[in-house]
């Protein structure tokens, strides 16, 4: 429990007003990766019905980790679609006036906008683009990441969005 608390107040501390860069939390994961490890095997040792979970193991602190650690990666692998966002909004600048090509973008990303990034369209980003991920595990711990570092993802979920929801394109599609 105290390497767990260590490793939750070294993230706190990297954090800046701008944000925590996506360096330090890959750092931040990597550093932490034996830990996560860990608490992986024993999360569930304290088990009050020996292999199957009970209230204590599901709200110990070492699930909680895991949880939580979980969460960042799911946040590192988001940041690595920056560059194919980045490609896809130079795309849909040649695309964009012609409505088949336009209809094949929207079909081609329509997971991405719609699923796989819904979260943090909808839930994540805040106003003036701020992100700061729901990360319920540890109540204290406010993870808000710099939104330079995902410029190209807000963008392309702003023109997703626009093309999808609010325009009259997608009412063509079949």
């Amino acid at each position: 429990m105290k390497r767990i608390n260590s490793a939750i107040e070294e993230l706190k501390s990297l954090q800046i007003s701008d944000g925590i860069s996506m360096a330090k939390i890959n750092w931040w994961l990597l550093k932490h990766d034996k830990l996560y490890s860990y608490c992986k095997e024993n999360w569930n040792n304290a088990s009050c019905f020996e292999e199957l979970p009970c209230f204590h193991t599901l709200n110990s602190v070492e699930n909680k980790f895991l949880d939580f650690y979980k969460s960042l990666e799911e946040v590192a692998e988001m940041h690595k679609k920056e560059t194919y966002f980045q490609d896809q909004l130079e795309l849909l600048k040649k695309v964009e006036s012609d409505s088949p090509a336009l209809m094949q973008w929207l079909k081609k990303n329509e997971k991405l906008g719609t699923e796989d990034f819904f979260t943090f369209w909808s839930e994540w980003l805040q106003e003036h683009n701020s992100i700061e991920p729901f990360l319920p595990q540890f109540e204290d711990v406010k993870v808000k990441l710099d939104p330079k570092e995902f410029e190209f993802t807000v963008r392309f979920l702003e023109e997703f969005d626009r093309l999808y929801w609010t325009s009259d394109i997608c009412s063509e599609l079949p």
